[in-house]
């Protein structure tokens, strides 16, 4: 990577902390940082942008929070920020789960090595995706089953209707890993057994293997929408203007007929605005007749 762009840098841990400290030491150190940070009691789930020297600096303090490796961090580059600021935010969870009771206890890791080796080899398993519905929309492992949520805490019910034998050796995976390690105690509580996560998530993946067992391209939770299998921005996505959800056909507003990348639930409902001042501005304008009115 060049050190001239901008990095992106993803990493989570699961180490107890006190969020409030945490955080006004992190928004002392942030400098030039930007991106989002969710601290609670259980660790830090963290997505941060930068040139290579302030996030090597950013680290440093972090490291004096947390016991961290550098091979926790799951790495790529954008053309610019694609944060606008730095948000730390204090939350029950550090990946919203909905059961305060769930600790990840060490799940089995593969690396991405073994992980190729593993879906190569054909031996029979369950490859199991553990993302929203609008990221698997965009890409996915190659078999793997999609259980078709809408958010993180719907998965527990999603499994138990999904009924995976539970003498199969299940492989799951995430964009970075955080959500693995909730959903393996999930299954464990389940009777499953034999349960194996993809370390690092999709991003570790497609640094080692690009355009292999992963189709598609990887929705990341920041303005690139996606990264492609070299793990560059996307060029195909954006973020649909009325919704945000992952969008790449080109519809004419409503509105001003200005073109804009809509998703298909807002082109299906006929909701196709270029943005939400577009969408809003009914609304808006009733307002306004009211007040002048008065």
């Amino acid at each position: 990577m060049s050190d001239s762009q901008i990095q992106v840098w993803g990493f989570y841990t699961f180490q107890q902390c006190k969020p409030d400290e945490v955080r006004e030491r992190l928004l002392q150190a942030g400098g030039d940082v930007r991106g989002l940070i969710i601290l609670a009691e259980e660790g830090i789930n963290a997505t941060i942008s930068g040139m290579q020297s302030e996030l090597d600096r950013f680290w440093g303090k972090l490291s004096e929070i947390f016991d961290l490796t550098r091979s926790l961090v799951k790495r790529s580059q954008a053309p610019a920020h694609p944060f606008r600021k730095l948000v730390i935010k204090i939350r029950p969870e550090i990946v919203t789960s909905g059961d305060l009771s769930l600790h990840p206890k060490g799940i089995k890791m593969l690396s991405p090595e073994e992980w190729h080796q593993v879906l190569n080899s054909g031996e029979e398993l369950v490859l199991l995706d553990t993302r929203n519905v609008f990221e698997t929309a965009i890409g996915k492992f190659r078999g793997a089953i999609d259980p078709q949520i809408k958010s993180f805490p719907e998965l527990p019910e999603r499994l138990k209707e999904l009924s995976i034998p539970k003498d199969k050796k299940v492989l799951m995976y995430c964009t970075g890993g955080i959500r693995c390690e909730k959903a393996s105690e999930m299954l464990f509580r389940e009777g499953y057994e034999e349960v194996y996560q993809l370390h690092g998530g999709i991003l570790d993946y497609l640094k080692e293997f690009p355009n292999q067992n992963f189709e598609g391209e990887c929705f990341v939770f920041d303005e690139r929408v996606a990264v492609d299998q070299e793990l560059q921005p996307s060029l195909r996505y954006e973020l649909c203007p009325n919704c945000g959800a992952p969008a790449e056909s080109l519809r004419r507003c409503r509105r001003c007929s200005k073109e804009a990348k809509v998703c298909p639930r807002c082109i299906q409902n006929d909701e196709i605005w270029c943005s939400l001042d577009c969408a809003r501005r009914p609304e808006r304008e009733g307002i306004e007749r009211v007040e002048r009115s008065e």
